[in-house]
C-alpha cells in the first residue's frame, strides 16, 4: 500500500500546501536518505516532519467537523467493533 499509494498521497501534501524545496529551476529539489542511492525523497530544509505536521493541523483546525481537545487524554478509542461488540451484549440480556 504505502508504494502503491505513495504519488497520491504525495500529491494530496502539496494540494494541501505542503511546501517541498524546489530548485530555481522550480522542479523539486530532492534528497538522498539512508541507504538510498538516487536522489528521490522529497525534504523541506531539515524539517520535513514538522512541515508536514504543521500544514496538516492547520487543515484540522479549519475544518469545522473537527473538535480539538487539547491537554487530553485518549483513554480508549471506540471504534465500530466496540459499538457492535456492546449491541451483542445488549441484545443477549
Amino acid at each position: 500500500m504505502v508504494v502503491h499509494e505513495a504519488p497520491d498521497r504525495i500529491k494530496d501534501l502539496i494540494n494541501m500546501g505542503v511546501s517541498f524545496d524546489k530548485k530555481e529551476d522550480g522542479t523539486y529539489d530532492l534528497a538522498k536518505e539512508g541507504g538510498h542511492t538516487e536522489y528521490r525523497i522529497l525534504h523541506h530544509k531539515d524539517r520535513t516532519g514538522e512541515s508536514i505536521q504543521k500544514t496538516l493541523m492547520e487543515r484540522v483546525r479549519n475544518e469545522a467537523k473537527i473538535e480539538i481537545l487539547e491537554h487530553h487524554f485518549a483513554i480508549e478509542l471506540l471504534t465500530q467493533h466496540h459499538w457492535e461488540k456492546r449491541l451483542k451484549e445488549i441484545i443477549r440480556i
